[in-house]
């Protein structure tokens, strides 16, 4: 079954400093029709300057600054109250996912991606049917 975006302009926010990765989980969200934004750094992304509003934060773990610093940041601001956030990492040790749990992320992934684990994610937050 072809799966499509439900919500009409839809975005997505990468944070990933591997830029093959980025581009990886960028096709794979097109193909949805996801618009998709894509930062290899946390850093100086300011959250009250978007100008569109982000569905879905993929944030890679072990990035530059701390990807986990990058969630707790952005689960601050109540303009992001309502985004999900999926955290993915390389490793898969109990105190990583921990930190995530705990920064209140809503799904945890290890690379290589299991991409139906995060489509079922997708449906499940009602993003795709």
């Amino acid at each position: 079954m072809e799966r499509t975006s439900v919500k009409d302009g839809a975005t997505i926010a990468i944070f990933d400093d591997v830029a093959f990765m980025r581009q990886l989980i960028r096709s794979k969200f097109r193909t949805y029709g996801f618009d998709v934004l894509g930062f290899n750094d946390g850093l100086f992304v300011r959250p009250d300057r978007a100008r569109c509003d982000i569905s879905l934060f993929v944030v890679d773990v072990n990035m530059r600054h701390g990807g986990i610093k990058l969630v707790k940041r952005l689960k601050k601001d109540a303009k992001y109250a309502r985004s999900a956030f999926c955290v993915i990492s390389s490793c898969n040790q109990p105190e990583t996912r921990a930190d995530a749990e705990e920064a209140g992320c809503d799904l945890f992934l290890t690379k290589p991606l299991n991409w139906e684990a995060l489509e079922a994610f997708l449906v499940e937050r009602g993003l795709i049917q």
